[in-house]
């Protein structure tokens, strides 16, 4: 009779521990997601309306660099869509979630979404401050959108990201690329050749390779990050405008190699 009620005893504890166990890690994994949201929905946003750094809001040019201005080109700057200047993520029917490598957490709320043709949700989330470094760089230089995405898939998230602001006008899409072994490389001298008056904002080094001496690299962007690399780059961005070829600049920043045989296709 005792041994009958030892273990009664002993499962009746492990019960109420795993009962309790649960209990807290559920209540846990609730104040977690409540801590998320308001972290990502309130206090991210908040903080990329409102972060006191942020570059000139008007140029206030002295005279000497008005004129030089007029005595160089205004340049062309490429820009990268994915992963450079927002990440998108493609919801399955079955509503798996995102990989991890993309997003810091299920709690960011998307900027945008939309549904494919094929009824596959897509879900858009802006890089920090990509307003405010589009509305900069749009009065600096010429823009062009140049995305390896196809036209109907990057089509709508770039007129929303326009916002009718028509900055964002010109672009190029998948069928714009060249085909190097599978791979989708953009060559920017093929669209404008004055290669000392073009640069291209990217997250791939292959693609910053494919057009050395013209290329600014930036890191990956990943959903939920605490993210300044746009604002970061606009002090560069801004004094590249003033030289008379940016190759000069670029070339001593870093080392892209590519093979020549891909460079003259």
């Amino acid at each position: 009779m005792e041994n009958k009620s030892d273990a009664h005893i002993i499962i009746t504890l492990i019960i109420t521990f795993s009962v309790s166990l649960f209990g807290i890690l559920w209540i846990s994994g609730t104040l977690l997601g409540v801590w998320d949201r308001f972290w990502y929905g309130i206090i991210r946003k908040l903080f990329c309306k409102y972060f006191i750094y942020k570059y000139m809001d008007t140029d206030n040019l002295t005279p000497v660099s008005k004129r030089r201005l007029t005595l160089v080109k205004k340049k062309t700057l490429f820009l990268d869509m994915d992963e450079t200047l927002l990440t998108s993520v493609m919801i399955k029917e079955d509503g798996t979630p995102p990989s991890t490598k993309k997003c810091r957490s299920k709690y960011v709320p998307c900027d945008f979404e939309f549904l494919l043709q094929d009824d596959t949700r897509v879900k858009v989330y802006k890089r920090p401050f990509l307003d405010y470094f589009l509305d900069r760089v749009s009065e600096w230089y010429n823009i062009i959108i140049f995305t390896a995405g196809t036209e109907a898939y990057a089509t709508p998230i770039l007129d929303y990201l326009d916002g009718g602001r028509n900055i964002l006008t010109r672009r190029l899409f998948r069928d714009s690329c060249v085909n190097v072994y599978g791979f989708n490389a953009k060559f920017v001298s093929l669209v404008c050749p004055d290669m000392a008056n073009v640069i291209l904002l990217d997250n791939s080094i292959s693609e910053c390779s494919f057009n050395v001496n013209n290329a600014i690299p930036i890191t990956d962007y990943v959903i939920g990050d605490w993210d300044t690399e746009l604002l970061k780059k606009l002090p560069f961005l801004d004094a590249l405008r003033f030289v008379q070829d940016v190759r000069s600049i670029l070339k001593r920043c870093k080392v892209l190699n590519a093979p020549s045989s891909f460079i003259e296709l």
